[in-house]
């Protein structure tokens, strides 16, 4: 049976109307890999807990407020320091957004224009209904540009990028135009990398790795009454067809083929525990999520984060501000300092303000107030300073290329092909909405429907954008030497954005040539053709163009 035919009645997840009766489990038990990853836990030594991994990464990303919500995970109490002061402090420490700030420069810069779908020549769009996907990728409103956009903040924070290619369930009866009425076609969605819970590996026939299982948390909203509603979690197992041994009532052994199955399990908070509410088979050949790993792969899904430490210079920066602004508090402050007085003259203590005066019988009596130096917050402010210097360095780490050391002549324009740790991450991302397409397609039992030689275009020339003047005037010097042509030249200032990427190169330098020929005239500077043929007043000749 064709898979169109089967998501009629069996799409991954889709809610059925035939409710089955509930069972308890330990479904929301999350995997030892993705504790490992979430928590911080040291990727190689089992057991040793770090204050670290998704939860810092998150609660930077969230601000001040979630990070105040941590409290002694990121901010130790002192010694000896009660509860109600170390309130205080908590409430007074405020974060810089450093770690932030990296992720969205690294992952916002290639979206400056937008994701593009590039067809071979003579095909105008992709088949339908895989054509639709691009404007509106999950059903609400995401275009492919956005829902890029995210996946690289995703990965470039967390190191994961996950998609499910889904399709709604289809009722039988429906025809093409109904279906397109109804916007049934697949669709991307996004997964958050902490609700990726669970997962199960396994070995094909052909001995590589792939996934056999996937629990993922989702919250959905419910009513309550006539108008309140709740968010209550979910959570999605999708189990990848498989086979299996069995032995026949002969006792001989036998190979069976199981449907891939799906299950959703709802959080009761009556019974506190998530139950059983539906459940069915699907025929996908496989389970449909699109894993992208940013970092430091260990197996199929676990990744290290590519910029945890730049996480964990920012919670050092976090507690460090927390010491300064206690200690400013403190020393901005004068101590009033007595001595020499009577406990008779101290027995109604000791009044400060316009109009007082305290007095002693003792000509030797002193009170003053006793200042702190304030080189103590110079060290904490010369820190934090140190801290942000990192954190900026580190943070702009993926945009270094890591080339060699380019040539004089070729500098500006080999620069291009050096490759840096966003460009392979765009890379990455490119490869992997591609899959979703083509899982897609596999939803439709449209295998073979995707163009060959299509692609998905993310723009990578984010670098040269960010060129050195230095380096536009190298190039504008080549130009003036004669090493580069015309035609190159303003190639190369429309890769850095100084031109407009509509002009077309060849088509401009036509243009410069005739403008050239016209002011010649004007002046009365036509040449002797016997003498010239074939050059522009430049001296350049059509072939010196052409190359």
């Amino acid at each position: 049976m064709p898979l169109s035919q089967v998501t009629r009645t069996t799409a991954v997840g889709a809610v059925s109307s035939g409710q089955q009766a509930p069972r308890e489990a330990t479904v929301d038990t999350g995997s030892p890999a993705y504790l490992r990853m979430l928590h911080g836990q040291h990727w190689l030594v089992s057991g040793t807990e770090n204050v670290g991994g998704w939860d810092l990464i998150d609660d930077l990303m969230d601000g001040t407020e979630a990070m105040r919500a941590g409290r002694t995970d990121y901010l130790p109490m002192y010694e000896q320091e009660d509860a109600i002061d170390y309130d205080k402090r908590v409430k007074a420490t405020v974060l810089h957004s450093g770690f932030q700030a990296a992720v969205e420069r690294n992952a916002i810069r290639p979206f400056a224009k937008p994701v593009e779908i590039k067809l071979p020549e003579g095909v105008e769009t992709l088949p339908e209904p895989l054509d639709r996907i691009a404007v509106n990728v999950d059903g609400e409103g995401t275009d492919i540009t956005e829902l890029a956009r995210r996946l690289m903040t995703d990965g470039v924070a967390r190191g994961l990028a996950l998609v499910l290619v889904d399709h709604p369930t289809i009722a039988d009866g429906l025809n093409a135009a109904d279906e397109e009425e109804l916007d049934l076609r697949p669709r991307f969605k996004r997964i958050m990398p902490r609700n990726l819970i669970g997962w199960k590996e396994t070995t094909n026939a052909a001995g590589d790795r792939e996934l056999a299982e996937v629990r993922i948390m989702e919250k959905r909203t419910e009513s309550v009454g006539p108008w309140g509603q709740v968010d209550v979690p979910w959570i999605r197992v999708i189990r990848a067809p498989r086979t299996i041994a069995m032995q026949d009532d002969n006792g001989e052994r036998q190979l069976q083929d199981l449907a891939g199955e799906w299950e959703l399990w709802r959080f009761s908070e009556t019974d506190g525990k998530y139950l059983l509410a539906d459940q069915g088979a699907h025929s996908f050949p496989g389970i449909p999520l699109v894993v992208m790993q940013f970092g430091e792969q260990h197996g199929l899904v676990e990744c290290v984060p590519p910029m945890l430490d730049v996480a964990h210079l920012n919670l050092a920066h976090w507690k460090s501000s927390s010491r300064q602004t206690q200690y400013i508090d403190t020393i901005r402050l004068a101590v009033l300092f007595g001595s020499g007085m009577g406990e008779d003259e101290l027995a109604n203590g000791i009044v400060i303000g316009p109009g007082r005066l305290n007095g002693s019988t003792n000509t030797d009596a002193k009170l003053s107030y006793a200042e702190h130096s304030g080189k103590g917050a110079e060290a904490g402010w010369s820190e934090l300073d140190r801290l942000e210097s990192k954190m900026a360095e580190a943070g702009s780490e993926p945009m270094r290329t890591k080339s060699g050391n380019p040539t004089a002549t070729g500098k500006a324009i080999d620069a291009a092909k050096a490759s840096t740790d966003v460009e392979s991450w765009v890379r990455l991302l490119e490869s992997g909405i591609e899959q979703c397409y083509v899982l897609a397609a596999k939803w439709r039992g449209m295998d073979d429907a995707l163009p060959e030689g299509w692609q998905i275009d993310i723009w990578s020339e984010f670098a040269l954008a960010m060129t050195k003047l230095e380096d536009l005037a190298e190039i504008r010097q080549l130009r003036q030497q004669g090493d580069l042509s015309r035609i190159t030249a303003i190639g190369e200032y429309t890769r850095r954005g100084v031109i407009s990427d509509r002009i077309d190169p060849e088509e401009e330098s036509e243009r410069v040539e005739a403008e050239l020929l016209a002011n010649a005239e004007a002046f009365g500077l036509e040449e002797d053709p016997d003498d010239n043929e074939g050059q522009d007043p430049r001296g350049e000749t059509p072939q010196d163009r052409k190359d």
